[in-house]
């Protein structure tokens, strides 16, 4: 069961995406101290399950990267819906990376997250944001990959 768990975390199933960002940013927040403002749709999402957990699974990878490397003080999130998918955009006002480590990442974190949206057709891109920290870009659609 917790295999399965691990795959495909059931607050997903039982509450949907946005209520499931909302949750692990406020876990996020109370267990680091670093403030964690997400904005989310008000509709419902009708995203595929496999769609979901990678959203779900990406924002967990991201914020467990600022945690150890930022040292941000804040992050900023939205999650919104796009014509053929949604996109989330995370930011934090931490040190920022480097640009050789933005484009040439061997980073099993920053790997990861890009494989895991790749394999539904998705993409993830970093960013340097302006005054400061980094901005993590994810863009997933919502039909099958091919």
């Amino acid at each position: 069961q917790r295999i399965a768990a691990d795959l495909r975390p059931g607050i997903l199933d039982k509450l949907g995406l946005p209520m499931a960002l909302q949750y692990e940013a406020a876990r996020f927040e109370e267990r680091t101290g670093i403030a964690c403002r997400l904005v989310v749709p008000g509709d419902a999402l009708k995203l595929r399950p496999e769609v979901a957990t990678a959203f779900f699974r990406i924002f967990q990878e991201a914020l467990t990267n600022v945690t150890r490397h930022a040292q941000a003080e804040a992050v900023e999130a939205e999650l919104q819906p796009e014509a053929n998918g949604c996109r989330l955009n995370i930011r934090d006002n931490g040190k920022g990376m480097a640009a050789l480590d933005l484009e040439n990442s061997t980073s099993l974190g920053l790997l990861g997250m890009r494989e895991r949206a790749a394999l539904l057709g998705g993409s993830v891109s970093f960013a340097p944001r302006p005054g400061g920290g980094t901005v993590v870009t994810v863009r997933i659609p919502n039909n099958p990959p091919g």
